[in-house]
């Protein structure tokens, strides 16, 4: 796990005590594996720690421009299960971001009325 990852889960361990927090969650869907960083069992949300990986090609993580765009639309798939499944939550992390307790409670909050929150 990254260190943005491993910080996230450290913060909603401390913010939500009592709620399980599931590491590592694997969905299919549409015929493909979809992975997931956290999962918070009680809120029904998803979360994805999205490294820099996700919005630019690396050739050192995705090797070819192929992989790059198969994991876009991975990505997308996700937001899709999501939309399909109104019991469910989505909220994105981006490695960018300053991570703090009041942006993650800010995400958590509005991915709960919504959705779906970046």
């Amino acid at each position: 796990m990254s260190k943005i990852a491993d910080d996230v889960y450290c913060s909603l361990k401390r913010l939500f005590p009592r709620y399980t927090i599931v590491k590592e969650v694997y969905v299919n869907y549409e015929f493909t594996r979809l992975f997931f960083d956290f999962f918070i069992k009680e809120f029904g949300i998803y979360v994805e720690v999205q490294g820099a990986q996700h919005v630019l090609f690396n050739k050192h993580f995705h090797g070819t421009k192929e992989n790059y765009w198969a994991q876009k639309k991975r990505d997308n798939l996700k937001v899709e299960y999501i939309q399909k499944n109104k019991e469910l939550s989505l909220v994105r992390f981006y490695y960018n971001e300053r991570l703090t307790d009041d942006l993650i409670m800010l995400k958590i909050e509005r991915a709960l009325d919504r959705g779906f929150y970046e």
